[in-house]
């Protein structure tokens, strides 16, 4: 699962990494983009899945429940969740290093490692990166 905003400069820069990760794992791991933000139209959320091609399956989290139960601060932040547990959250890759602040490219690709050792039956090394980006107010 990965939280989302349509609002959110690094929620949209990051559409391209997750359709390729989405793509890579199909059909082994089941992506899921959610929208905390349940205040812009529905509308909003259908272009924004049109207007970057977004391949899986988009949830309007009503009363944000979902987030609140995986204590999601961040968009975007990220969920590797098998059999219920949650084996790795945080950060999509090490790409940002600050608000308004990037690499060229990322050499750690925290969320492609964590599904990679999960499907492979080992625990993520790393379980919790701590992501960068607009807050879930």
């Amino acid at each position: 699962m990965i939280f989302l905003s349509v609002d959110c400069p690094l929620s949209q820069k990051y559409t391209r990494t997750l359709n390729e990760l989405s793509k890579t794992f199909y059909p082994d791991v089941a992506f899921y983009g959610v929208f905390p933000d349940t205040t812009s139209p529905r509308k909003d959320y259908s272009q924004f899945q049109k207007k970057y091609e977004i391949p899986f399956e988009l949830i309007l989290d009503k009363g944000r429940k979902l987030t609140k139960a995986l204590k999601a601060q961040i968009t975007p932040e990220c969920f590797v969740i098998s059999k219920g547990e949650i084996l790795y959250h945080g950060a999509i890759d090490d790409w940002v290093v600050g608000l308004g602040k990037t690499k060229s490219e990322p050499k750690i690709n925290y969320l492609q490692n964590a599904i990679s050792d999960v499907l492979s039956n080992t625990t993520p090394v790393i379980d919790y990166i701590k992501p960068i980006g607009c807050f879930i107010d």
